[in-house]
């Protein structure tokens, strides 16, 4: 029985994974694509869907999701259109979409299955929603599949999104009310329009995400409202930027080595007045958050909130199926399946999220000091890449804090 529910979380874990690599449950090569969309959670309640890739020809293509929030009573949906133009071993291509979704600035961090799971097995929705409905305009470049740059621009819709549903079937997470468990609200955003441009960035020296090699892998954004505001009457005028640096190292049989350090900033009003509360409100969406999966293990989920400025430093030492798989742990009666699965993952975090003065430029780090900055070190089970089973403490001395609290923390769709 053990062995059946494993198997199950396993499946449904893969299935957005795989999804990414653009799998779908009925294919014609270059022609039509098929496949669900689905989720759970406490703004929309059950969604149900699909999604599309339709080819006029084999570098021009037509994508689009669309689906029903049975408790919100309203549709979702995104539509994009890109043409590719080739050229020798780079190429060039243009896309415009147009799209109406349920968002949450959290679902960089954990991903839709996971958050569905949490929210439709213990009241636990990860994520802060509001509805983002607008459009984009990009234009790119790609040099040899390793380089990709994007110049973009576009408009977002912000509005705010209250809870639609209390349902979970276990009565374990959410937030006490009136001695009912309800699902926590979603906090609220600043609404408005907000016009911006700016450029994305990726280079990436592996020649997949699975690859056992030694690559570095770098990551940005850069955006900005104020370089459109005096064209387009925006409500928001901001500069913000969010890069990332990574190394994977191969090491010795089969183990690997992964350092990444974030830096995020944003330079612009970080609170407005809320219509419901009458009270000046964080701006919820431009902001940053830390704590918990993927930035400070060794914490609460969003512990720390609310900052325009972030650091970020992960360290991951795995053994990559080359150490559990091969004792004589995997011929133990009823529990040697694990270690034939999973694999040990030793890791380290440090970092913090802190307000700088709004008039400060976006490429300012001040405002904080070493001694500031939390730390956590902590071990785990992973198999391969996809489902991670972390325990996280704070440490006690250094850049740390003084409670050394412990955390545990499932994730799903790791990529190392």
């Amino acid at each position: 029985m053990r062995k059946c529910f494993f198997w199950i979380i396993v499946i449904l874990a893969a299935t957005p994974a795989i999804a990414q690599y653009n799998f779908y449950l009925y294919e014609k090569t270059d022609k039509f694509n098929l496949g669900p969309w689905l989720r759970y959670n406490k703004a929309d309640g059950g969604f149900t869907g699909v999604t599309t890739q339709y080819f006029f020809s084999r570098d021009f293509y037509l994508s689009g999701r669309g689906g029903y929030a049975f408790s919100g009573k309203y549709p979702r949906y995104a539509v994009e259109v890109k043409k590719i133009f080739p050229s020798g071993n780079n190429e060039y291509s243009l896309s415009i979409d147009y799209h109406n979704l349920t968002f949450s600035k959290d679902q960089s961090i954990i991903p839709d299955i996971q958050n569905s799971l949490g929210a439709l097995l213990f009241r636990s929705d990860f994520y802060d929603h509001y509805e983002s409905r607008g459009g984009l305009f990009r234009f790119g470049k790609e040099w040899s599949g390793t380089v990709k740059v994007n110049l973009f621009a576009g408009l977002e819709q912000y509005e705010n999104l209250r809870n639609r549903t209390k349902k979970s079937l276990f009565d374990w997470g959410g937030d006490k009310r009136n001695g009912k468990k309800i699902f926590a609200p979603s906090p609220p955003v600043a609404e408005g329009d907000d016009y911006f441009a700016g450029i994305d960035y990726e280079i990436d020296f592996r020649p997949s995400p699975l690859a056992f090699v030694s690559a570095w892998y770098f990551k940005g954004k850069l955006q900005s409202s104020r370089l459109v505001k005096k064209v387009f009457d925006g409500d928001f005028s901001y500069h913000r930027a969010d890069v990332t640096f990574k190394r994977y190292q191969k090491l010795f049989a089969r183990h690997k080595l992964v350092v990444g350090l974030r830096l995020a900033s944003h330079q612009g009003k970080t609170t407005f007045e809320s219509d419901t509360t009458a009270v000046m409100s964080p701006q919820d969406q431009f902001l940053f958050d830390a704590g918990g999966i993927s930035t400070l293990r060794g914490y609460r989920y969003r512990e720390f909130q609310n900052g325009n400025r972030l650091v970020l430093l992960n360290v991951d030492y795995a053994f990559n199926n080359s150490f559990l798989p091969k004792t004589p742990l995997t011929k133990i009666w009823g529990i040697g399946w694990i270690f034939k699965n999973f694999d040990l993952i030793f890791f380290a975090d440090a970092g913090y999220v802190w307000l700088n003065r709004d008039n400060r430029s976006f490429v300012n780090f001040d405002g904080i000091k070493l001694k500031d900055f939390k730390a956590n070190a902590g071990t785990g089970l992973a198999m391969s890449d996809w489902i991670r089973f972390d325990f996280a403490w704070a440490l006690k001395s250094g850049i740390a804090t003084k409670r050394g609290d412990w955390q545990f923390n499932f994730r799903i769709v790791q990529k190392l």
